[in-house]
């Protein structure tokens, strides 16, 4: 057993999350580009994959009501590896303050650039690591708080090592290269609570990159 996979196999077992499919993870690995990943994310937020390397189990329930753009940008090239909506609400467990946000690994070029530029004119915050550095790189910003207390937070560059145990873990070399290689681009809206500014950057950018313009709101098209 590899080493990538006896790292799965324990992450797994002290989760308590079943084993990847043997079918899904052949799938996985045989993605031979960030492209290829990026559209079987696609799928798995679109609720035909049950799994990913890097999350086992399916997309959050708070997920469903930006699947429809991460699939559209996932769709375009680029890799998401973590998102979330804004939000504001209070329950039994305290009051939630969440900024929309997104971590997404793009492959260095003009469509690198151009999510960065749209991104920025939106006056989102962008942090940017142009490949994976060699240690895990502290920037991290606060995205998620309960009752005023940090909870979670966006932007940390992600190591080589990192990116291979927890990407991409099974996937082949090839794919792993592209995304160890590519820029690790989280966004992240300046503003708490429900927004939809980053979605739509992130529709207008997939809609130049693939020249198929859909509706943000309903997922259809323009």
């Amino acid at each position: 057993m590899s080493p990538r996979r006896r790292a799965s196999v324990l992450r797994e077992l002290v989760i308590g999350v079943p084993l990847m499919k043997r079918s899904e993870r052949k799938l996985w690995a045989s993605a031979q580009s960030l492209t290829d990943l990026a559209e079987l994310t696609a799928r798995w937020l679109a609720g035909e994959l049950e799994q990913t390397p890097g999350y086992l189990g399916p997309p959050n329930l708070e997920t469903a009501e930006i699947a429809p753009t991460l699939i559209r940008i996932n769709r375009a090239g680029f890799l998401t590896t973590a998102s979330q909506p804004g939000a504001d609400e209070v329950n039994a467990r305290g009051h939630w303050r969440q900024r929309a946000a997104v971590e997404i690994v793009a492959s260095p070029g003009e469509h690198a650039d151009l999510l960065l530029t749209e991104a920025r004119r939106a006056g989102l915050q962008v942090v940017v690591f142009e490949g994976a550095p060699r240690r895990v790189t502290q920037t991290e910003v606060p995205v998620t708080t309960r009752d005023g207390g940090g909870v979670t937070s966006f932007g940390v560059g992600l190591s080589r090592r990192d990116v291979a145990t927890y990407l991409v873990d099974g996937c082949s070399k090839a794919a792993t290269r592209d995304v160890v290689t590519g820029w690790q681009i989280t966004i992240i809206d300046p503003e708490w609570g429900p927004t939809d500014t980053l979605w739509r950057v992130l529709d207008k950018v997939a809609d130049q990159v693939t020249g198929q313009p859909q509706n943000h709101l309903t997922g259809g098209a323009a």
